[in-house]
């Protein structure tokens, strides 16, 4: 059953990625193919799918341009499970790297 932090997590996920199909990998190979993170590991940038805060990130990439062109995403470990498995990230994941998801749960829930 999905909490209430999944279904907010995973609006947020298809409002910033409305239209695009990911897979993981790098767009320059599959050399990268989300089970390392890449450069280097940390990136003090937000996640580009979820908006999530800086962390690990790991390689996604959709065509662009019809399939001829690839454009690459730098995203966290719950999108790569969400790209990958199409499992939502469990609640304690979510208050961790979403705190204001977590905020707006509680408010709706009362508490």
């Amino acid at each position: 059953m999905t909490t209430q932090l999944q279904a907010l997590w995973s609006t947020r996920f298809e409002r910033l990625t409305e239209g695009v199909i990911l897979s993981l990998g790098s767009p320059d190979g599959p050399d990268v193919l989300g089970t390392e993170p890449i450069e280097g590991g940390f990136s003090p940038h937000r996640c580009d799918t979820c908006n999530g805060p800086a962390g690990d990130r790991y390689a996604a990439s959709s065509p662009w341009n019809g399939g001829e062109d690839w454009i690459g995403w730098s995203v966290c470990v719950d999108c790569v499970q969400w790209i990958a498995n199409a499992e939502l990230p469990d609640d304690e994941s979510i208050r961790a790297n979403h705190p204001d998801l977590a905020e707006e749960a509680d408010e709706e829930a009362g508490e």
